[in-house]
């Protein structure tokens, strides 16, 4: 949800930049140079390409039809992240996922459905499911230990120490927080702090927006833009290596 500061600035900037063609959603973004450190590893590379042939064939129907038949938005790709998510989780069979902002649940069902027979997700956010309006979720999604939703601030150093064990056995972390350029460095540093595990893939939401521009820009680790293949406020990978 953007403060108000940002809907004045967006404000500001539609009065003086309109946007040169009619839509629903609009934001604005950059581009830049780039540079030999932001150039991908061929992990990456191969990857995503496998990620994406293998969202061509991924079905979600069964999360999208809980949502009304006018805002199955989640069944579109490329343009929305869900099938790339689940055609990621297909081919890396994480046993252990973390997602950073559940939200209505679209994309932990998505992560769900696509876990291998021995995985775990652990979904975190600061508000529980039954208290956000419009949640797709039901009590039976959390009748077993493959799902667990875990109340608490992950951008809050101490509390990132006291889940410090868990994170350091993610093979996947998705990164659905709150896009203001301030929560992502956080995360990061705190991230930088407690180690994760070599070779565990992060995936970040909309790295095109204004104020995730300078984020993205500076993660230190083999890292790759895949925006035309999943969110089209962007979307990013990220391999920590050591």
């Amino acid at each position: 949800m953007k403060t108000i500061t940002q809907k004045v600035r967006d404000r500001v900037l539609r009065t003086l930049l309109p946007p040169p063609f009619e839509t629903d959603h609009w934001e604005y973004s950059g581009v830049s140079l780039m540079e030999t450190q932001d150039v991908p590893c061929k992990d990456l590379i191969s990857l995503a390409l496998q990620a994406a042939e293998c969202a061509t064939s991924i079905d979600i129907s069964e999360i999208s039809g809980r949502m009304p038949k006018r805002d199955r938005y989640c069944e579109i790709w490329p343009g929305q992240h869900y099938k790339l998510l689940a055609g990621l989780l297909a081919i890396l069979r994480p046993h252990l996922v973390i997602e950073i902002g559940t939200y209505s649940g679209l994309s932990t069902l998505t992560l769900r459905q696509y876990l291998p027979p021995d995985g775990r997700l652990v979904t975190f956010d600061i508000i529980p499911w039954d208290r956000i309006p419009g949640t797709i979720f039901k009590q039976s999604d959390f009748d077993n230990e493959a799902l667990k939703q875990t109340i608490a601030d992950l951008s809050q150093s101490s509390i990132v120490k006291e889940h410090a064990d868990l994170l350091r056995q993610a093979d996947f972390i998705f990164v659905d927080a709150a896009k203001d350029g301030k929560m992502e460095w956080r995360l990061l540093n705190n991230f930088k702090a407690i180690g994760l595990k070599e070779g565990a893939l992060l995936c970040f939401d909309e790295i095109r927006l204004w104020n995730m521009l300078a984020v993205w820009k500076s993660i230190p680790y083999p890292k790759m833009d895949v925006t035309s293949l999943g969110h089209y406020t962007g979307t990013g990978l990220v391999l920590i290596d050591r």
